[in-house]
């Protein structure tokens, strides 16, 4: 709640017409997003030999199922997790869900 409550104060003011908007215009915003898909990481995925865990919201409308399958396929080592009745923002939505993920998936490392 803290994270989520940091982005909506932080990342968005009210204009006069009682709409919110973000703080960063809608063109840097785009930019950033444009300038993500040049970076190519989805090619590198496979190079990521270290173990990890992939963590989605079960509910997120930016990585379709079968796109979630195809994303952890690609690393060498890897688990995926989703985590229920959540979305894109997943780590602020459900913070102790995540924190869990990642305990679990650190001792099952560490006992296996």
């Amino acid at each position: 709640p803290a994270a989520l409550m940091a982005y909506v104060e932080h990342g968005f003011f009210e204009r006069p017409d009682g709409k919110v908007e973000l703080k960063c215009p809608g063109e840097y915003e785009a930019r950033m997003f444009e300038q993500s898909f040049s970076l190519n990481t989805f090619e590198r995925l496979p190079e990521l030999a270290a173990p990890n865990v992939v963590i989605f919201g079960e509910n997120t409308d930016t990585f379709p199922g079968p796109l979630r399958d195809t994303i952890a396929g690609r690393f060498q080592n890897s688990e995926r997790r989703d985590i229920k009745d959540a979305g894109h923002f997943v780590v602020m939505e459900k913070p102790e869900a995540i924190a869990a993920e990642i305990e679990g998936f650190i001792r099952r490392r560490l006992s296996g």
